[in-house]
């Protein structure tokens, strides 16, 4: 019973904490967050590999040298297409313009 109760008191004492801090930076965090054009694509490519996981955003100024450019997206699929963990095999790269093509294709072993 006492661990039960330490248990409920630790929620309560981080909201006391949380209230009691509240007067010293109440600006929404939304509103700090940078914004961009909202992009809906499918990173579902055609072996069927689902379950993005990883997500590398290519910064402004990136060397233009290959296939990536500044606002591409790079998404890792963790998954196969039985949705099997570990198991997927691709990254696609989704590109400003929205075009979603494969960017790395691992060998299966």
């Amino acid at each position: 019973m006492k661990s039960a109760i330490r248990i409920a008191a630790i929620p309560m004492y981080c909201f006391i904490l949380l209230a009691a801090d509240s007067g010293k930076n109440s600006e929404a965090i939304l509103s700090q967050l940078a914004t961009s054009t909202e992009r809906i694509v499918s990173t579902v490519p055609a072996n069927g590999d689902v379950n993005p996981y990883g997500v590398a955003f290519v910064p402004d100024g990136f060397p233009k040298s290959g296939s990536l450019e500044a606002g591409d997206i790079l998404v890792s699929n963790f998954n196969n297409r039985a949705n099997q963990q570990g198991t997927g095999t691709t990254i696609v790269n989704v590109a400003s313009t929205d075009e979603v093509s494969i960017f790395f294709r691992a060998r299966v072993v």
